[in-house]
């Protein structure tokens, strides 16, 4: 099925949206953010969601979505850094989609979630601890079809190389 969705899965501030949207315009396919989506579902930031409904309400919210847009064609779908926490969520995209993980180190992720201020789970965190949220998160961002380590790399050049490994990959 060479007009297989890209899924985009990783930890935090590595890099998902920022690469979705280059990986969009070089493959020509509809770039889709996940959180974005679900904000504009609820008309409000993930920290107003969670404080409000509690995070199994966004949970769910992320589940359905996924069983939206797990079979839709020509997209580059950026995950939520926990939506793949879920096993029933990444068995739908692995079993239709071409799923990679971005990887990345902790100072790179530090210094990308600096940038905004939409990371409530990483503000005042320091190094150690932003590595143990990773470690927690780690096995669930091994089921995937291929991984990319984001750490050197510009934005470009890992949209490139996720690129020509779907092209080999999917066709």
């Amino acid at each position: 099925m060479e007009n297989k969705s890209i899924v985009l899965t990783g930890f935090m501030a590595v890099g998902k949206s920022s690469v979705g949207r280059h990986l969009a315009r070089l493959k020509k396919y509809k770039f889709v953010d996940t959180d974005a989506m679900i904000v504009k579902q609820y008309g409000m930031t993930i920290d107003e969601i969670f404080s409000k409904y509690g995070e199994p309400e966004f949970r769910k919210a992320e589940f359905e979505l996924a069983e939206k847009i797990c079979k839709k064609e020509k997209c580059i779908i950026s995950t939520g850094g926990g939506m793949v926490t879920n096993e029933k969520i990444i068995k739908m995209f692995l079993d239709n989609c071409f799923v990679v993980n971005l990887t990345a180190d902790v100072t790179k992720i530090i210094k990308n979630a600096a940038k905004t201020d939409k990371r409530p789970l990483l503000r005042g965190k320091t190094p150690e601890q932003v590595k143990e949220l990773m470690d927690n998160r780690e096995k669930y961002y091994l089921n995937n079809h291929f991984r990319v380590d984001t750490t050197k790399l510009q934005i470009k050049q890992t949209a490139q190389l996720i690129a020509d490994e779907y092209d080999k990959e999917v066709g």
